[in-house]
């Protein structure tokens, strides 16, 4: 994948069940529950650095599942997470 990382982001619901179903829901389930376990684990001040830590075809994937996790968050969420530079980072 030549594309940056940040490509992949989208604040867009719609969008994000139209990738689900042309990917397949098993397919995405399967990273939901990897992604939203890692990231409520973060620490804080720790980061995910996605283009290394994430096999290439999978970040496509990886990105729009943490679009997932950070549209759900609250203001007051337990797991503030947010994108920076292409990194996940788990603010304090």
């Amino acid at each position: 994948m030549n594309e940056p990382v940040y490509a992949y982001k989208t604040a867009s619901i719609a969008e994000l069940m139209a990738y689900r179903d042309r990917i397949g829901h098993s397919v995405w389930r399967e990273m939901e529950v990897k992604v939203f376990t890692a990231l409520c684990e973060l620490l804080p001040d720790h980061f995910y650095d996605i283009v290394l830590q994430v096999a290439p075809e999978r970040q496509e994937l990886f990105v729009k599942v943490c679009c997932l996790f950070l549209l759900e968050q609250s203001p007051n969420s337990l797991h503030p997470v947010a994108f920076k530079n292409g990194h996940i980072i788990k603010k304090y």
